[in-house]
This record gives structure tokens, C-alpha cells and sequence, in this order.
């Protein structure tokens, strides 16, 4: 079986210790978030993402720029 995304929004960075310190602290404020490889095609630097809810945006965004992370794309994301 398959499993969905949990989102359909994917969030990039320049470094993994950005991206584990995103989910991190996005977990700490409990907003759904899963850590995913980046996929192949986006060509960016960090090989993993984290996927969220387009629809729980205005919670998770904030939250991103607040804490000083640099994300390198917002992207949708439809598990391929």
C-alpha cells in the first residue's frame, strides 16, 4: 500500500540543520509536518523537505520566519 503526503505544500532549505530545526520546532507547536526526501527535480541543495498543509499555512509560516529560517522554495506537492 501506498501512504498520501501528508501535505501538499513542500517547504525546501539550504541545509539539512535548517530542515531538521524547522520540523522541530513546527512539532513543538503541534502543526502536522513530515520530513521527506526532496525530490530529485527541485535541484536544491538540501536533501530533505518537509511537507505541510496549504490550508495550515498562515499557522506554519510565521512560525518559520519567527525562528530565522531560511527556506529556499514553497512548492506544491502532489507525492510524485
Amino acid at each position: 500500500m501506498i501512504s498520501r503526503p501528508l501535505g501538499d505544500r513542500l517547504v525546501t532549505f539550504a541545509s539539512t540543520h535548517q530542515a531538521l530545526r524547522a520540523e522541530k520546532i513546527l512539532r513543538e507547536a503541534r502543526i502536522a509536518v513530515e520530513l521527506i526526501p526532496t525530490p530529485r527535480h527541485l535541484n536544491v541543495a538540501c536533501g530533505l523537505s518537509l511537507c505541510l498543509s496549504e490550508s495550515e499555512r498562515e499557522c506554519w509560516l510565521p512560525l518559520l520566519t519567527e525562528a530565522g529560517l531560511e527556506y529556499s522554495m514553497i512548492v506544491e506537492y502532489t507525492g510524485r
